[in-house]
């Protein structure tokens, strides 16, 4: 980081995250397991990954600092366009197959390497759905980039967390009429989580306290939702019954569900992450402290990136050979996902070093710290 101490617990927790969405993805328990659009799981590690970004860019900075978006982009976006062109053929001939909705499909998947896909309202047509994530990411460093969070939240980081939390909550409601796999990209939406990470790294470096007891009890809270989404799935569906061409596709009835409240876990992740960072700072030799700062996840830092940009396009590839040569009844889901992994990492071990040499010819010693 740019003259502060490396967090490896923050690190380490991204890195599980990050494996834990892409399995998620690649076997789709999700989907049948859980509940629909995978809410009890990867809706709340999302936004942990909102927040620790937030935390991330106002560690490694402290403060303003313009040239932040330009440092992110160079890092990870030749990766992100390889991915889209990887996806392109693919994406097409879906599109073709499918037939439907041609134009809202076709604006989606060339604005999707501008980064400007997020705000079509529109959430299919990409060639690699799981980079709205990074697509709204940049958004979020263009803003950061250009506002002095700092200055706004020093004085009361902690107050102010609490305030975008709550104004997080309350713009989420009028959105319960969309569909949430269509809002959850919004960047502006998105923003609430990624200043309350920037919250708990200004609060971290006033040397804020946060209890454990608080941190502990606001993660069991999480461990009880996924618990509550598979004994009871139907308490938090959403039936879409809009037009699926629709650009904003809009519910028929208004339904109160706390799954559309994909903010609702920002606080938690906030607060854990400032713990998390604190005890690491003070020397805490605990046994959780200890797991994380294992060497494992320091060597796999950067690969969970690339794997998180790759597994979509990677798995939809060897879907689509499998089905065209009708062998896909021979391969189990424990196969394809050892194939997610194989090639993602060849990517990350032989096509990056490739594109950095070629857009960073000089690595910057001081760059920003990963996702």
């Amino acid at each position: 980081m740019i003259g502060m101490q490396k967090l490896h617990s923050l690190n380490a927790m991204r890195v599980i995250a990050e494996f834990i969405i892409v399995s998620n993805h690649v076997t789709d328990l999700g989907a049948k397991n859980l509940i629909p659009h995978s809410y009890g799981v990867t809706v709340p590690l999302m936004s942990f990954f909102f927040v620790l970004s937030g935390f991330v860019a106002m560690h490694s900075t402290d403060g303003f600092d313009k040239t932040y978006f330009v440092r992110r982009m160079r890092k990870t976006y030749p990766f992100f366009l390889l991915t889209w062109v990887a996806g392109f053929p693919k994406a097409v001939v879906d599109i073709l197959n499918d037939n439907i909705c041609l134009p809202q499909v076709w604006c989606n998947l060339f604005l999707q390497p501008l980064c400007l896909s997020n705000f079509t309202g529109w959430g299919i047509g990409g060639s690699n759905m799981p980079s709205w994530y990074y697509t709204a990411l940049v958004s979020l460093w263009l803003c950061f980039s250009h506002v002095d969070v700092k200055r706004w939240v020093q004085d009361y980081p902690l107050t102010w967390m609490a305030f975008l939390y709550l104004t997080s909550l309350l713009v989420c409601v009028p959105f319960f009429y969309f569909d949430a796999e269509v809002v959850k990209i919004l960047p502006f939406l998105r923003i609430f989580e990624f200043f309350m990470g920037c919250c708990a790294a200004v609060s971290f470096r006033r040397d804020g306290k946060v209890r454990g007891e608080i941190c502990f009890a606001l993660f069991l809270g999480y461990l009880v939702f996924i618990v509550m989404t598979v004994i009871y799935p139907k308490i938090w569906s959403r039936d879409i019954k809009a037009d699926q061409c629709a650009y904003w596709k809009h519910d028929q009835e208004f339904t109160f569900q706390p799954s559309g409240l994909f903010t609702a876990s920002s606080i938690a992740w906030a607060l854990i992450i400032h713990w998390l960072a604190k005890a690491e700072v003070s020397g805490d030799t605990g046994l959780l402290m200890r797991m994380l700062q294992l060497d494992i996840f320091k060597s796999m830092s950067n690969f969970s990136l690339q794997l998180y940009l790759s597994h979509h396009v990677t798995s939809s590839w060897l879907d689509h050979s499998m089905q065209a040569m009708g062998i896909a009844s021979w391969f189990t889901k424990e196969f394809h996902m050892v194939y997610v992994y194989a090639t993602s990492y060849a990517l990350y071990a032989h096509v990056q070093p490739r594109l950095d040499s070629y857009f960073n010819p000089v690595l910057e010693q001081k760059s920003a710290p990963s996702l």
